[in-house]
């Protein structure tokens, strides 16, 4: 079996794929000899996404929807926020925002968002920071800070509710005896602890609905962790609790996740007193059968609140308590005070996740995790059956959840165009993505010798991935932009000129200045002529998808159609 602890340490330059989204499961991937984090690259965007190495493919429909990963360790090429195509595609890269951990899509005032934490790490296991709403244009139109004395907002939680409310997490330390604890510290009378915080404000008006503090109602000995050498000083406290997970309930409670005391926490709405406890040292309830998790994350209310879904890590980084961590689903007989399982997530390579992690119910039934400090995510059918497994880096790379969503991009930056000449003068391609569109039907280019000049429509290229290609031959033309078109015609965006040196030369005519083009006859992966008249086109202009000695391992067709979610027919 592949050892994580050996590729951790893994140093060198990571491989760069140009045109290829994912690899199948690719050994060299596997076993480091590619870097610690293979990463995609392109000619007309500076992205460099992690690249995926597909472990297993599923042999029945995945679930609708982008993939939402924050990939981040010292073997990350580009740390941050990313949205991916189910093949790995590069849909949008918000690296631009810092690394992110809590990065999830959500609705605010009947918008959709991206609710993402932003803010500095601390080596001790949590953040200090705040909250962003950022929405399809990618804009941010709201920025959230915790009313915490002595606390930013911290990474862990960071989430919004259907009444336009944001829940999320923060770590103050204040001064604390810890005389009654094992400790190295000479005096330890004169200790410092991290509690755990749960704060509920109003987004618009800012107004604190709810907070409730770890320490007012979990004793720290009910807990996994001693301070041993941590608790000296306020820059290195004890942190006893590490909440990492909070839901609110219809009834206004709160579903609270302590990793370090290993339960949840279910929390009164009205005086935050705690009233039950599932797991750790006092629950509330009779743990059945494999019903025991440790140093979980991502506690969640499921079925009209009658089970719960979390992710079990099974260890953390000094404590080991099975041999593999695993999604997890609990039956709850409240009547009875029992817990069973109902269903297991098991990972496609066998091994307990010290860290982070999440399990996510789908739309479909089935469900995703994220696990953590392993880079891989996967996806299970209603009764745990393995139907996809997703490798994103083998050294340092770690992705605290993994999310999947509908999601509609419509940024307000213009398409990026680049051109590279061939082994000729005459011999040009062009290079069109435009990060985080996900209308795109159809890339229309256009040619002038003069900016000031209608352009000439040339041809329709199929939006395919993140960068589409065309390629040139004896164009005439010494001015090249495109449009990006929505699948009716409409134009969506408009890239600046380029010359046939490939500088930037400005903005072309506005679209408004020229007739629509026909589109219909681009469908089903091909690229047609405009149907307008030009001397590129009578020059014999070319197109081109992905360089076809670049891409991934032959799949069949079946596999690959259920994955992508094409028609078979269109493969062939």
């Amino acid at each position: 079996m592949f050892s994580w602890a050996l590729t951790s340490a893994l140093v060198g330059t990571a491989y760069a794929a140009h045109g290829e989204s994912y690899l199948n499961s690719s050994v060299g991937y596997q076993n480091g000899s590619l870097g610690g984090s293979p990463y995609q690259t392109f000619v007309s965007s500076p992205s460099k996404p992690v690249q995926f190495n597909v472990q297993q493919f599923p042999n029945t429909p995945p679930a609708a929807g982008y993939i939402f990963i924050a990939p981040r360790g010292t073997s990350v090429e580009a740390p941050g926020a990313y949205i991916f195509s189910g093949d790995g595609e590069l849909i949008w890269d918000g690296s631009e925002f810092g690394q992110a951990m809590s990065f999830t899509p959500k609705m605010y005032k009947g918008e959709p968002v991206i609710a993402m934490w932003q803010g500095e790490f601390n080596g001790n296991g949590y953040g200090m920071g705040h909250g962003l709403l950022i929405n399809q244009s990618y804009q941010v139109v709201a920025n959230i800070s915790a009313q915490v004395e002595n606390a930013l907002m911290d990474f862990h939680e960071f989430t919004l509710t259907e009444n336009g409310t944001a829940l999320f997490t923060a770590y103050p330390v204040q001064s604390y005896d810890l005389s009654s604890y094992e400790t190295g510290l000479q005096d330890p009378t004169n200790g410092f602890i991290m509690q755990g915080v749960a704060q509920e404000i109003d987004i618009e008006s800012g107004n604190v609905i709810f907070t409730w503090h770890s320490l007012d109602h979990v004793d720290p000995h009910s807990c996994f962790t001693t301070p041993a050498d941590t608790g000296g000083s306020s820059d290195n406290p004890w942190d006893y609790f590490h909440i990492n997970s909070i839901e609110k309930d219809s009834k206004g409670n709160y579903l609270i996740s302590s990793r370090h005391c290993s339960a949840l926490y279910y929390v009164s709405g009205a005086d935050g007193s705690i009233i039950w406890t599932l797991g750790g040292q006092n629950s509330s309830f009779t743990m059945g059968e494999n019903t025991t998790f440790w140093y979980q994350h991502d506690a969640r209310w499921r079925d009209n609140e009658t089970t719960i879904s979390l992710f079990d890590n099974a260890a953390t980084g000094w404590d080991a308590r099975e041999d593999t961590a695993r999604g997890l689903l609990l039956n709850i007989d409240f009547d009875n005070k029992t817990v069973e399982v109902n269903t297991e997530f098991l990972p496609f390579n066998r091994t307990p996740s010290p860290s982070q992690g999440s399990t996510e119910l789908q739309p479909n039934g089935n469900w995703l995790c994220g696990w953590g400090q392993i880079p891989y995510f996967s996806e299970y059918s209603p009764t745990g059956e393995l139907l996809w497994a997703v490798q994103f880096g083998v050294g340092d790379v770690q992705g605290y959840r993994a999310h999947r969503a509908n999601w509609t991009g419509q940024p307000t930056t213009q398409p990026s165009l680049a051109l590279q000449n061939g082994n000729s003068t005459e011999e040009h391609t062009l290079y069109m993505s435009w990060n985080g569109a996900t209308e795109v039907k159809t890339w229309e280019v256009l040619g002038a010798n003069d900016t000031s000049a209608q352009p000439e429509s040339l041809w329709n290229v199929t939006h395919d991935g993140f960068e589409s290609e065309f390629s040139l031959l004896n164009p005439g033309l010494n001015l090249f932009m495109v449009r990006a078109r929505h699948d009716n015609g409409t134009v969506l965006g408009q890239s600046n000129y380029i010359s046939r040196n490939g500088s930037d030369v400005g903005a072309g005519p506005s679209p408004s200045a020229q007739g629509a083009t026909n589109v219909d006859n681009v469908a089903s992966g091909s690229q047609e002529p405009s149907g307008q008249t030009s001397s590129a086109a009578a020059a014999g202009a070319t197109t081109s998808g992905k360089d076809g000695s670049n891409a991934a391992p032959a799949l069949s067709g079946s596999l690959v159609a259920l994955l992508f979610g094409i028609s078979v027919a269109a493969l062939a």
